[in-house]
């Protein structure tokens, strides 16, 4: 048997229907020099149940957990297994959006030695079958390959299953990080070579309540930390101008936070960033009715941001 050019791998969590027509997309592929790897952390065994269907004829192979791994260790238990030299991490409630989604991302990557991935326009797909799309500019594009950690300030390529990477041995996903694990990755990516973009939409992502996003991005407590262990890995990451500055304010008087004390146990033993402290002791200076005033908070913001030039 020949060794696939492209490693699928389904981190599965029950949800077996969802699945199915994630499986099903595949199986429609023109392009089939593929295999499928699906890591189960599922308690029962749907979805084991619906995998056995699917493998006549087909390349699968199942791991079942022997515990609930998580995000993202459960996809990095499926990176761990991967052959091809580029790999998908396709959530199985998604979905590739036309027969021809996965050869046009390895024709991309083939044209491009020196690409580390390419993603493409994606399609969010609501409960009530609602549509939209989030598409990339050439502007945003060129800054992304410039400067990989200008991706903090808005992940527009979006979830992983919009995104055909090449295997780099070593290299996976941060088990520290549930919210910025994605971005972290991408930038990781991009440190090793630039991101190719197709406009056509290939990938629909299936949007609902019980995703890990979700569950996660109002929890300072998850969020909090997490932005201090990815700024920690460099200090370039905080120092990206007025935008970075604007969505880290944003987000600690979202929060609430007015002390260092409270900063510190929600960063969790998480060495706390600088920009954090600074920001925290600007706020406390300020009545939390102004910052809650938009143009009034921007202001004080903005005061703020020219302050911490100088210190």
């Amino acid at each position: 048997m020949n060794k696939p050019r492209v490693s699928i791998c389904i981190p599965a969590y029950k949800q077996p229907l969802l699945l199915e027509r994630c499986l099903h997309s595949l199986r429609l592929q023109a392009f089939t020099s593929f295999e499928v790897i699906v890591t189960d952390d599922s308690p029962d065994e749907a979805v084991e149940d619906l995998v056995r269907d699917f493998r006549a004829g087909f390349p699968l192979r199942y791991e079942k957990n022997p515990f609930p791994l998580g995000s993202p260790a459960n996809w990095n238990a499926g990176l761990s297994m991967a052959t091809g030299e580029y790999v998908k991490i396709l959530h199985h409630d998604d979905w590739l959006r036309s027969p021809q989604a996965l050869g046009g991302c390895v024709e991309a990557l083939d044209s491009r030695a020196d690409a580390s991935l390419v993603y493409s326009t994606s399609v969010n797909i609501y409960p009530n079958n609602s549509e939209t799309f989030n598409t990339t500019t050439l502007a945003r594009l060129e800054r992304l390959n410039r400067q990989p950690a200008s991706l903090l300030l808005g992940n527009f390529i979006g979830a992983p299953s919009t995104v055909l990477f090449r295997r780099y041995p070593g290299l996976s996903f941060d088990p520290a990080l549930k919210w910025l694990v994605d971005i972290d990755y991408y930038i990781e990516l991009l440190k090793r070579g630039p991101a190719l973009y197709i406009e056509t939409p290939l990938v629909n992502i299936g949007v609902h309540e019980l995703q890990v996003t979700n569950a996660v991005q109002g929890d300072p407590g998850v969020v909090l930390p997490e932005w201090a262990h990815v700024l920690g890995k460099d200090p370039a990451y905080a120092r990206q101008g007025w935008k970075m500055y604007d969505l880290l304010w944003r987000m600690l008087r979202n929060f609430g936070i007015r002390d260092q004390q409270e900063l510190e146990r929600y960063c969790n033993r998480t060495p706390v960033p600088a920009v954090f402290r600074q920001i925290v002791r600007a706020q406390a200076k300020v009545p939390a009715a102004v910052l809650r005033n938009g143009p009034a908070s921007k202001a004080v913001m903005s005061a703020a941001w020219v302050r911490s030039l100088w210190l």
